[in-house]
């Protein structure tokens, strides 16, 4: 299995109508700090995603970094994420020191709600 080396924009939810189908169609996951939306999709699609962080974070280093960190999450695991759309709110920050707490952190909430395949 190879992995992409690239965070490809072909995974990113990006037009409006997108994500008000997710907010609108989707269910919620509540975590401290955030939530998270998602939307199961037809197997012909496959995953897509969006992080938003609240200006609450911090300034617009700490806010980029959280960022950063969680779509690093997705480009290095998009095999293993179930096909939905997704949505990640953050309104506090949560904290991270480095990608290894981001990853612990989102594999946690994504396996506690069925979101993740089995490996």
């Amino acid at each position: 299995m190879t992995r992409n080396r690239y965070f490809l924009s072909e995974i990113r939810l990006k037009t409006e109508k997108s994500f008000k189908e997710v907010y609108e169609k989707g269910k919620k996951i509540y975590f401290e700090g955030g939530v998270i939306y998602f939307l199961e999709i037809s197997d012909k699609r496959k995953l897509k995603f969006a992080v938003l962080v609240s200006k609450k974070c911090g300034n617009v280093p700490k806010r980029n970094r959280i960022k950063r960190l969680v779509r690093e999450f997705f480009r290095l695991n998009q095999q293993n994420i179930k096909a939905f759309h997704i949505i990640i709110k953050f309104y506090k920050n949560p904290g991270f020191k480095g990608y290894t707490d981001a990853q612990r952190f989102i594999k946690q909430i994504l396996e506690q709600n069925n979101l993740i395949k089995n490996y």
